[in-house]
Protein backbone atom coordinates (compact mmCIF):
# COMPACT_ATOMS: atom_id res chain seq x y z
CA UNK A 1 0.00 0.00 0.00
CA UNK A 2 1.13 3.79 -1.26
CA UNK A 3 2.02 5.84 2.44
CA UNK A 4 -1.06 8.23 0.25
CA UNK A 5 -3.62 5.36 0.46
CA UNK A 6 -6.29 5.60 2.99
CA UNK A 7 -8.11 2.43 4.23
CA UNK A 8 -11.56 3.46 4.73
CA UNK A 9 -11.47 1.25 8.14
CA UNK A 10 -8.35 2.61 9.47
CA UNK A 11 -9.99 5.63 10.76
CA UNK A 12 -7.19 8.00 10.29
CA UNK A 13 -4.54 5.86 9.91
CA UNK A 14 -1.58 5.99 7.35
CA UNK A 15 0.58 2.61 6.86
CA UNK A 16 3.74 3.76 7.18
CA UNK A 17 6.59 3.08 4.66
CA UNK A 18 8.88 0.66 6.47
CA UNK A 19 11.07 -1.19 4.27
CA UNK A 20 10.87 -4.53 6.11
CA UNK A 21 10.73 -7.15 3.78
CA UNK A 22 11.92 -9.83 6.44
CA UNK A 23 7.88 -9.49 8.15
CA UNK A 24 6.01 -12.26 6.42
CA UNK A 25 2.60 -11.33 4.85
CA UNK A 26 3.02 -7.59 5.56
CA UNK A 27 6.31 -5.51 4.57
CA UNK A 28 5.23 -2.88 7.27
CA UNK A 29 2.75 -3.89 10.29
CA UNK A 30 3.65 0.12 11.15
CA UNK A 31 0.71 2.42 11.53
CA UNK A 32 0.68 6.38 12.20
CA UNK A 33 -1.95 8.84 12.11
CA UNK A 34 -2.98 11.01 9.47
CA UNK A 35 -2.24 13.90 11.67
CA UNK A 36 0.95 12.41 13.54
CA UNK A 37 3.83 15.11 13.19
CA UNK A 38 7.62 14.57 11.92
CA UNK A 39 10.84 15.97 12.31
CA UNK A 40 12.29 15.34 8.88
CA UNK A 41 9.47 17.20 6.11
CA UNK A 42 8.50 15.06 3.69
CA UNK A 43 9.45 16.54 -0.02
CA UNK A 44 9.10 14.25 -2.77
CA UNK A 45 11.58 11.67 -2.60
CA UNK A 46 12.30 11.92 1.42
CA UNK A 47 9.48 9.95 3.43
CA UNK A 48 12.97 9.66 6.01
CA UNK A 49 10.67 9.95 9.15
CA UNK A 50 8.13 8.05 8.02
CA UNK A 51 9.93 4.78 7.16
CA UNK A 52 9.31 3.26 10.49
CA UNK A 53 8.96 4.30 14.51
CA UNK A 54 13.07 4.09 14.38
CA UNK A 55 13.47 6.74 12.22
CA UNK A 56 10.88 8.85 13.27
CA UNK A 57 12.49 8.20 16.94
CA UNK A 58 16.09 9.12 15.25
CA UNK A 59 15.29 11.97 13.61
CA UNK A 60 13.30 13.74 16.52
CA UNK A 61 16.80 13.14 18.16
CA UNK A 62 18.92 14.56 15.11
CA UNK A 63 16.88 17.77 15.23
CA UNK A 64 16.75 17.89 19.25
CA UNK A 65 19.97 18.58 19.31
CA UNK A 66 20.73 20.54 16.10
CA UNK A 67 18.09 22.95 17.43
CA UNK A 68 19.50 22.87 20.85
CA UNK A 69 23.34 22.93 20.46
CA UNK A 70 23.50 24.72 17.29
CA UNK A 71 20.39 27.30 16.77
CA UNK A 72 19.07 25.59 13.53
CA UNK A 73 16.93 22.70 12.46
CA UNK A 74 18.12 23.05 8.53
CA UNK A 75 14.66 22.81 7.31
CA UNK A 76 13.64 20.04 9.68
CA UNK A 77 10.43 20.75 11.39
CA UNK A 78 10.12 21.22 15.63
CA UNK A 79 8.12 18.93 16.99
CA UNK A 80 7.88 20.07 20.75
CA UNK A 81 5.75 17.35 21.60
CA UNK A 82 8.25 14.70 21.01
CA UNK A 83 11.28 16.90 22.73
CA UNK A 84 8.89 17.18 25.81
CA UNK A 85 9.90 13.54 26.09
CA UNK A 86 13.27 13.91 25.56
CA UNK A 87 13.35 16.44 28.10
CA UNK A 88 11.41 14.24 30.15
CA UNK A 89 14.12 11.60 29.94
CA UNK A 90 17.17 13.89 30.59
CA UNK A 91 15.59 15.38 33.38
CA UNK A 92 15.04 11.73 34.84
CA UNK A 93 18.53 10.46 34.26
CA UNK A 94 20.14 13.30 36.13
CA UNK A 95 18.19 12.92 39.08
Amino acid sequence: MDHESFDRGSKGRIQGLDADTATPGNANPWWHFTSAKFARPAPPGDDYSRLSPGEDWATTWETYFMDKYHGTLLGNNRVQTKYNNLDLLFRDLRS
